[in-house]
């Protein structure tokens, strides 16, 4: 089974209000440690993102956990209705390693993704996401917007470290 389908059942489920899958797939890439954030769409539009860089159990259920988070319980956007269940799509990144951001200029917004927590609200923000010639510092106050906090939010003693993760888009790990 590929990850992206583990992680767009798991999804459907929880908008459902449905129990999600928790057998195991075969495979070992899907049974190794790692951690996954998964970002739901319908229609193309971002309606809930969820996961964890913690590798500490196997991808797939990490995939699972964060998809079912996404769509089921992300107080940032509104519930997904019956009727969009079968318009969802997602998006997987599975994270390979972490590690606290000291200086912005450290990032790589094209291969990198940050990590913000505030209010007990957590924002990811993918590689690839941030683009442009201010990619790094416009990525990073789309991450302080997400949960809540102003931009800039990031600077240098304004907030906690941010940690900074590698992954990739994960379709058949």
């Amino acid at each position: 089974m590929e990850l992206r389908s583990i992680a767009l059942d798991a999804a459907r489920a929880a908008a459902a209000g449905k129990a999600v899958a928790t057998d195991a797939p075969s495979g070992k890439a899907l049974s190794a440690p790692s951690g996954a954030f998964v970002i739901v769409k319908v229609g193309g539009v971002v309606r809930g993102m969820g996961g964890s860089l913690d590798a500490s159990g196997p991808l797939y259920r990490a995939a699972r956990a964060a998809a079912g988070e996404a769509a089921g319980d992300d107080p940032r956007y509104p519930d997904i209705g019956e009727q969009e269940i079968a318009s969802l799509t997602v998006d997987v990144f599975v994270v390979s390693s972490s590690w606290p951001l000291a200086d912005i200029s450290a990032w790589n917004p094209a291969t990198q993704g940050i990590h913000v927590q505030a209010g007990g609200l957590e924002a990811f923000l993918g590689p690839g996401e941030a683009r442009g010639p201010s990619a790094a510092e416009d990525g990073m106050d789309q991450a302080c917007r997400r949960v809540g906090l102003a931009p800039g939010c990031w600077h240098p003693g304004k907030h906690d470290v941010v940690p900074v993760f590698t992954a990739f888009s994960g379709g058949k790990p």
